[in-house]
């Protein structure tokens, strides 16, 4: 029962990191809307990776939706409160109102 556990996880976390990988191909070409949604993706399979909060949050913000930004961000600080990027983009999306 645990060999088949892990190998579960393992697909979920794999078929996770395709829409994570396609989100950040998105967030490099500027396509905010599209990597938004591969992110949301990832998000609803994995809701507690503070990376995946993180960059949905960077396409949140850069599209201007800064109060998803900042709320994906604080999500993630919560999560990891050791990573400084997600204070500063936290702080530059809420310059932004």
């Amino acid at each position: 029962m645990g060999r088949l556990l892990i190998i579960s996880l393992l697909f979920f976390c794999s078929s996770c990191m395709l829409e994570y990988s396609s989100g950040i191909a998105k967030l490099q070409s500027e396509d905010y809307k599209g990597a938004n949604e591969d992110f949301s993706i990832a998000h609803q399979k994995d809701p507690y990776n503070p990376e995946i909060l993180f960059s949905r949050a960077l396409s949140r913000g850069f599209y201007g939706h800064y109060t998803g930004a900042i709320n994906d961000l604080t999500r993630a600080i919560k999560l990891n409160p050791n990573e400084a990027s997600y204070y500063f983009y936290r702080g530059y999306f809420k310059s932004k109102f």
